[in-house]
């Protein structure tokens, strides 16, 4: 799916929870890959709070860590 397909369903007011969950990491996925980690982090939280037995949680957890793992090599000397 692509991008707008999934900001579709997201803001469709008849989507269930774990419908708009399942979009929101998709879309996650797609921003992670072209490089925008922030975006990505925020729709995998939205995912989780949404769908807190999702994945979305644990796909937040480890884009954390990964950010703090590559934000402290950015500072490294």
């Amino acid at each position: 799916m692509t991008a707008d397909e999934l900001t579709s369903i997201i803001e469709t007011p008849t989507a269930s929870a774990q419908e708009r969950a399942r979009a929101y990491v998709e879309r996650g996925r797609l921003r992670w890959k072209s490089g925008d980690m922030s975006g990505a982090l925020s729709d995998y939280n939205t995912a989780a709070s949404l769908d807190p037995d999702g994945p979305g949680a644990q796909l937040a957890e480890h884009t954390v860590g990964i950010l703090d793992f590559y934000n402290h090599d950015l500072y490294n000397p």
